[in-house]
């Protein structure tokens, strides 16, 4: 809250090393909470991981969230970002 506050677009990507799932009840909760989480991206390593994500991106307000790598991930959700930025900003 205190680099992003209420305004800044940013975005996460969560690195599901273990098997992991969101309580998808709590996304609602999250976008109140986060109003300005442009972009929202998930590494799986397995294929339960991945087919948790096609759960997930249902949710979100992204497409594809899901991804096989950590680079792939980061590169997308930044460029969503970039995409999120006011203008004058992206300078």
């Amino acid at each position: 809250m205190t680099y992003f506050g209420n305004s800044k677009p940013f975005g996460l990507v969560a690195n599901r090393i273990n098997s992991y799932s969101i309580t998808l009840l709590e996304t609602m909760d999250v976008r109140i909470i986060l109003p300005n989480l442009a972009a929202y991206g998930i590494v799986n390593h397995d294929d339960a991981g991945r087919m948790n994500a096609v759960i997930e991106s249902h949710f979100c307000t992204s497409e594809n969230i899901s991804f096989d790598n950590i680079y792939e991930g980061l590169g997308s959700v930044y460029k969503r970002v970039m995409l999120a930025l006011p203008l004058s900003i992206k300078q």
